[in-house]
């Protein structure tokens, strides 16, 4: 665009310069007659070959006064006109001034040039030649531009590779070390903030193993201790009803156990799926609901079960968790009304009498009341690649846990 725009300029200036420069010219004569007149009144206009001068209109030559008309003539204002047009071409190139001296005369100045076939071709030929160098020029430009911008394109992303292949070589260890020099401020500071970043990914991921080995002892010392004092106290139980408290503190303290090995191991993503087994999912169901029943006293809640024998292939403790947890919510949010847990070789279902809710205000009670049990169902289910559901329909909340 540079280049387009210079050229036109350049032909432009040049027409205007040829105009501009004949033009002072013109007035350049006058100006010097009439200081000949103040030295010498009587003197005459100076012959000179390129320009004609004269007082008198009429002795003007004939192709300047078709040209420049008498009636249509500016004072003072130098004209050009191109007159004799052949073949397109103007024959000759007038230039005329018509300005009033200091004694009140009008002094007609002209200037011709005549443009014969030797100075055309000249012309032409210098003019062809100018336009092959333009066009060379130009041409040699682009191919300059283009491969400059061909090696700085390479040369940007040969860095940027680099800096990706260092960025996926990126870890808590080699942040450490010293960043490599990707000769781009902006690309050296893209490497220091990853590195920065890994170095406190690192620090968390060490907190959260710190926390987590020791959590593993903390939380369990207690939970054993739980469990040997209840096969104590089952031990010296002397009624079925302290049998009956003993048997629900043992099952408590082993589905706290339970929690605490889900939760520790959902805390490690590199530890493997718990191994499946044949579970008895009428068995799990029975057992939660038994465990959670003391949520329905008060209520006036009409529970329909369909638990048929059905044996899946899953593993115990994270399906115990998920069942536990569908069930108290399930319980613990209905006030009144059905409740209704069935279970398939595929899913268990369970649905619920809750308030009608807006669709957002649903969100915000899920979200408030199911709280953390809600969140630990679907990190489960997610972990072992199954599908959990959640959906309120007027008054009605189902639960669905697709294996």
């Amino acid at each position: 665009m540079l280049v387009v725009i210079y050229t036109v300029g350049l032909f432009s200036y040049l027409l205007a310069g040829l105009e501009l420069s004949n033009k002072i010219e013109l007035q350049g004569f006058v100006i010097a007659y009439e200081k000949a007149l103040k030295r010498e009144p009587e003197s005459k206009p100076p012959d000179e070959s390129r320009i004609f001068s004269t007082f008198n209109y009429d002795e003007l030559p004939e192709q300047v006064r078709k040209a420049f008309p008498k009636d249509s003539i500016e004072i003072g204002s130098p004209e050009v006109e191109p007159t004799s047009k052949v073949n397109g071409r103007p024959g000759a190139v007038i230039f005329f001034l018509a300005d009033r001296i200091a004694d009140g005369r009008t002094l007609y100045v002209v200037r011709i040039l005549n443009i014969t076939d030797e100075i055309e071709r000249q012309g032409k030929w210098k003019f062809d030649l100018l336009e092959r160098i333009m066009f060379i020029g130009a041409g040699i430009t682009l191919v300059l531009v283009f491969l400059l911008s061909q090696f700085l394109n390479r040369r940007i992303n040969r860095r940027i590779a680099a800096l990706q292949r260092w960025a996926d070589t990126l870890n808590e260890t080699s942040a450490v070390e010293q960043r490599p020099d990707f000769h781009y401020d902006e690309l050296n500071k893209i490497g220091d903030h990853l590195s920065n970043a890994a170095r406190r990914l690192g620090r968390f991921v060490e907190r959260e193993h710190s926390f987590l080995r020791h959590a593993s002892h903390e939380l369990r010392t207690p939970i054993t201790i739980i469990s040997g004092n209840a096969s104590v106290m089952e031990k010296i139980a002397t009624d079925d009803k302290q049998r009956k408290v003993t048997e629900r503190i043992k099952r408590a303290s082993h589905s706290m156990q339970t929690i605490v090995a889900t939760l520790l191991w959902l805390g490690r993503e590199q530890e493997p799926n718990p191994d499946l087994e044949k579970v008895d999912l009428a068995e799990i169901l029975e057992e939660v609901i038994e465990d959670h029943r003391y949520l329905l006293c008060g209520k006036e809640i009409e529970l329909h079960v369909h638990l048929p024998e059905i044996v899946v292939d899953a593993p115990r403790v994270p399906l115990s968790i998920i069942a536990a947890n569908m069930v108290r919510n399930a319980f613990q949010h209905t006030q009144q009304g059905p409740i209704e847990i069935s279970i398939s070789a595929r899913d268990i279902l369970i649905r619920n009498q809750s308030a009608e809710l807006s669709e957002q205000e649903s969100e915000i009670v899920f979200e408030e009341s199911y709280g953390v049990g809600l969140s630990l169902i679907k990190r489960i289910a997610r972990r072992l690649n199954w599908e959990f559901q959640l959906e309120q329909v007027g008054e009605r909340v189902t639960t669905r846990l697709v294996f």
